[in-house]
């Protein structure tokens, strides 16, 4: 996948109105109203990659989706992923440079933005997984059909 089409496409919906996937389940995948893995999945689709349509969480991105890369060597176009509680990913953003990413904030009355890559460390608990946030980037590439 080219990551500046995919960069330049997800800035058009900057600004666009977002919704709370907890609050409005089976919404949130359209310009109507975006939560924060439904703006990518919305995304990925207009752009024709091939994604199942199983996948509707940022978990199932996480564990579905492109390959993982190391944080130094992520780039503008990776995903980029934070857990709220250190177990599993909780939200997903599209990076655009070391310290900021687009994503859509997945709060009814707010909007698709610009926001800065927050690091935080977890306290360490029985059943943490990750031990800071971000907790991981990963990289969109799709193999062409007529690739062997």
């Amino acid at each position: 996948m080219n990551r500046e089409l995919f960069v330049s496409t997800a800035l058009k919906y900057e600004g666009y109105p977002c919704l709370s996937a907890a609050k409005n389940p089976g919404k949130g995948y359209g310009p109507a109203g975006f939560h924060c893995s439904g703006y990518i999945i919305f995304l990925l689709r207009e752009l024709g990659f091939p994604l199942l349509p199983s996948i509707l969480t940022a978990r199932q991105l996480f564990d579905l989706v492109g390959i993982l890369v190391h944080e130094e060597c992520a780039e503008r176009g990776d995903l980029i992923f934070f857990s709220r509680h250190g177990r599993w990913p909780t939200h997903v953003g599209i990076l655009l440079d070391e310290t900021s990413y687009l994503s859509s904030p997945g709060i009814t009355d707010s909007v698709v933005c610009i926001r800065e890559i927050p690091h935080c460390r977890f306290n360490k608990k029985p059943g943490i997984i990750y031990a800071q946030s971000p907790i991981g980037y990963k990289r969109l590439f799709a193999v062409s059909p007529s690739a062997k």
